[in-house]
């Protein structure tokens, strides 16, 4: 019996997402049929339809599994935040044509999506005192300023060609939550 969690399956179902990450570097999101993914791999549509429910759902799948690796990257086996934003850069080098396909195709205008696991959640309070957070409404909209600034960074390290090194734009995020003080004080006049 062909189940979901058998080898068999997950063979399958890893052929689909690598497949749809190749077409998505061809092509927009929108010109991705089902039928040409069953084409092109031989399978028959109810094969795809047993895992997926549309390609919606297919690049739903990818980008947890793509979500779930950044954040392995940040918090396994590292010992400070800038080692985690390194992993992060790397990873995301080693895997460019990925993202460089996902971020100019993405239906949330090119927005890295994060999806924390239920591990990670646990410690949002934690997270909220270590950060100054008073409540986690502070925290969320911290969150949503931050993914919309990694994205955007990140995507123009991509566009770029990924000229600096993960060191580098781990330093980079590093000034952002380093700033100078009198950037924020303008009663001072620079003299």
């Amino acid at each position: 019996m062909n189940t979901k969690n058998n080898q068999r399956s997950q063979k399958t179902q890893s052929r689909i997402k690598e497949l749809f990450i190749d077409l998505l570097r061809k092509k927009n999101i929108s010109k991705i049929t089902v039928r040409e993914i069953c084409e092109q791999l031989k399978i028959n549509r109810s094969t795809f339809y047993a895992h997926f429910v549309d390609t919606n759902d297919l690049l739903e799948a990818i980008e947890e599994d793509m979500s779930a690796q950044l954040v392995a990257q940040m918090v396994d086996n590292t010992e400070t935040i800038g080692e985690g934003f390194e992993n992060i850069f790397a990873y995301i080098k080693e895997n460019a044509d990925f993202y460089q396909a996902y971020f100019s195709h993405a239906r949330t205008v090119g927005m890295l999506n994060i999806i924390l696991p239920a591990l990670y959640k646990e410690k949002l309070s934690l997270l909220l005192n270590i950060m100054g957070y008073a409540t986690q409404a502070e925290y969320e909209y911290h969150s949503c300023f931050f993914i919309s600034g990694i994205t955007g960074l990140i995507r123009r390290w991509l566009d770029t060609g990924c000229m600096e090194s993960p060191q580098d734009m781990s330093a980079i995020i590093y000034k952002q939550y380093n700033p100078q003080s009198q950037l924020f004080d303008w009663s001072k006049k620079t003299q």
